[in-house]
């Protein structure tokens, strides 16, 4: 079994978190690289296109020149991401768009 590198997980908005963001916010996005330089991000999102351009950032981010390991990050793919979501329909959007 590979090893994971990478996590994303997508949650629904806690209400506290709702109050501090504002109501037009909708979901909690996690995403982290999980070996090298260890970067990552946690935020609220508005829209699935919010947290695909977050995505499209990170992603570009964890497989650019990672300092600690003196080399390109490694490739996403699903063998080496957790990807966790409230809903099924984020579920296919993370395995159709985010790869």
């Amino acid at each position: 079994m590979p090893k994971t590198k990478y996590r994303v997980k997508i949650e629904r908005i806690s209400k506290k978190a709702q109050q501090n963001w504002g109501p037009e916010y909708r979901f909690e996005v996690s995403m982290q690289k999980e070996y090298g330089n260890l970067s990552g991000e946690g935020r609220c999102c508005r829209s699935k296109e919010e947290i695909i351009a977050l995505w499209q950032r990170m992603r570009q981010q964890w497989e650019g020149y990672d300092s600690i390991l003196d080399r390109q990050g490694d490739k996403v793919t699903m063998n080496n991401l957790v990807f966790s979501s409230c809903t099924k329909e984020e579920l296919v959007l993370g395995t159709r768009r985010l790869l």
